[in-house]
This record gives C-alpha cells, sequence and structure tokens, in this order.
C-alpha cells in the first residue's frame, strides 16, 4: 500500500487551456511532489485532440511516468488523494477518492463542498493551501495513524450515505 499517494488531476497541464487561469499554477507544479516511492504523482499532457501540437518539454517524461500505473488500482492503494482545483474551484477528483476510501487533500481555496450544511468535512477531508503546495507533504505526514483510519472511515460513510448513487445526492440536496 502507498501510504502517502497522491492521485492527480488527469488532463492537459501543460497545454494552453492550463497553462493560463484558475489553478493552472498549482496543477503545473504538481511533478515536484512525486517521488515514484511512497508519493505518487501521475499527469499526462495526452488531452484532447491537438494534445501533440500544445506539448512541451515535460510531456515525454510525464507520459512515460503516468503509463507505469494503473490510475483505479493507484486509487484504490493511496491513503491522501490530492484533489488540486479543476478549471473551476472544484474536481471530480473529490467524489473519486471518497468512493476509494481515499482521504482527499484538498488544494483549492475558497472552495465550497457540497451538503456543508449536512457534513462536517473536517472529518472526512485535509486542506491545504494551494499556494503552498511544497508543504502538503509534511501536512499529511503529521497526521496520526488513528486519524487517518478515522478519516478513510468517515470517506467511505460519506460516499454511502450521501454520494454513492444519483438517488442519494438528489434526496440530500431535497433535504
Amino acid at each position: 500500500m502507498i501510504m502517502f499517494g497522491l492521485v492527480v488531476s488527469v488532463g492537459a497541464h501543460y497545454a494552453p487551456n492550463y497553462v493560463h487561469g484558475i489553478g493552472s499554477e498549482t496543477r503545473n507544479s504538481l511533478f515536484h511532489l512525486h517521488n515514484g516511492r511512497d508519493m505518487v504523482m501521475v499527469t499526462t499532457c495526452r488531452h484532447g485532440k491537438s494534445w501533440r501540437e500544445l506539448q512541451d518539454n515535460r510531456c515525454d517524461e510525464d507520459n512515460r511516468e503516468y503509463d507505469r500505473y494503473d490510475y483505479e488500482t493507484l486509487l484504490q492503494n493511496s491513503t491522501f488523494c490530492l484533489v488540486p482545483r479543476g478549471r473551476r474551484l472544484g474536481s471530480f477528483r473529490f467524489l473519486e477518492a471518497l468512493q476509494a476510501g481515499c482521504i482527499p487533500v484538498l488544494l483549492s481555496n475558497a472552495w465550497v463542498l457540497p451538503f456543508e450544511s449536512k457534513i462536517d468535512w473536517k472529518q472526512a477531508a485535509i486542506w491545504a493551501d494551494e499556494r503552498l503546495l511544497l508543504q502538503v507533504p509534511d501536512i499529511v505526514r503529521s497526521i496520526s495513524a488513528e486519524r487517518i483510519f478515522a478519516l478513510r472511515q468517515q470517506t467511505q460513510v460519506l460516499w454511502e450515505r450521501y454520494f454513492g448513487s444519483i438517488e442519494k445526492i438528489v434526496f440530500t440536496t431535497l433535504e
């Protein structure tokens, strides 16, 4: 099991649609956290039909490293999953992490999480300032084994209770 595996947004991190705009600096810096042992950051430039035209000098290396891993397996075997913002404040990676029982590490300042009036997200997720990306390893390594166990349990409870089906999401929204 990867004690500290961070599964990150998969997409064209170097393509023009990510080079500028909200969250781009954070996403484009994720490779700095990858050590290939207990911290796995996989990104790829293969996104969209014209990715080859948009690639930069990191794309080949990123794509080779990305191809070494199976995304679902990495999610299932990671204790923490990095959830950087997408093109907006949030990211669908958040729900993928919950479903996998992986503790979301949120890198999106000012993100309002779903059902905040019903869910105490501090019991299931970790927040880190997206401007301080390089502090993330120290933050998660400082969390006790007991706290990790409790956070992981809560991700599963929340997935089953609120997010496991469209019906649950709709019902919670209407409550």
